[in-house]
């Protein structure tokens, strides 16, 4: 994993949307002046098409998104699941229903014209933890987070997924 600086936090990352979709919640959540701030969560079942009709339900009532620019939007996401390389789901041992699920294709039409990266959640929460520890006690915000890093884990997962579609991303 790359090294993290608090200085790079301070700085808006290119992606302005990030989702953590995990084995029993999802958090969505959009980049603030001051750091990540959530737009929703809601719980992940075992119908994909319902879960996505929950997110974009949230985005559609987020005034904050609506005043992005549709075409420089992007879309991080933390994903519990396992994805091939074209963003279908080929694996899910809590949620087997996703399996054949093309994620990437329906998170796009959150973005358009923008990409979506898909990583694995573990990744993102590693990574969103040590940007949170480089950053303890230096001024970053984080709406409803205390400042530590071990406050709430679905937080740093989220802000690791920030910087998968950023360029903080390795």
């Amino acid at each position: 994993m790359p090294s993290v600086r608090c200085a790079d936090a301070k700085r808006r990352p290119l992606s302005p949307l990030a989702l953590d979709i995990g084995t029993h919640t999802w958090l969505l959540g959009r980049w603030t002046r001051g750091g990540p701030a959530k737009i929703a969560d809601g719980a992940t079942s075992d119908d994909p098409a319902q879960v996505i009709h929950d997110i974009a339900a949230a985005l559609a009532e987020d005034r904050a998104f609506a005043a992005i620019a549709r075409g420089d939007e992007s879309l991080g996401c933390a994903f519990a699941g396992v994805v091939d390389p074209a963003g279908e789901v080929t694996g899910w041992l809590a949620h087997p229903s996703w399996v054949g699920f093309r994620l990437a294709q329906m998170l796009k039409a959150f973005v358009a014209g923008g990409g979506v990266v898909i990583r694995p959640e573990s990744v993102c929460a590693a990574e969103g933890d040590a940007l949170l520890s480089a950053c303890h006690g230096e001024g970053v915000e984080h709406e409803g987070v205390e400042d530590r890093p071990s406050s709430q884990p679905q937080w740093s997962t989220l802000l690791g997924a920030f910087l998968t579609g950023g360029r903080l991303a390795p």
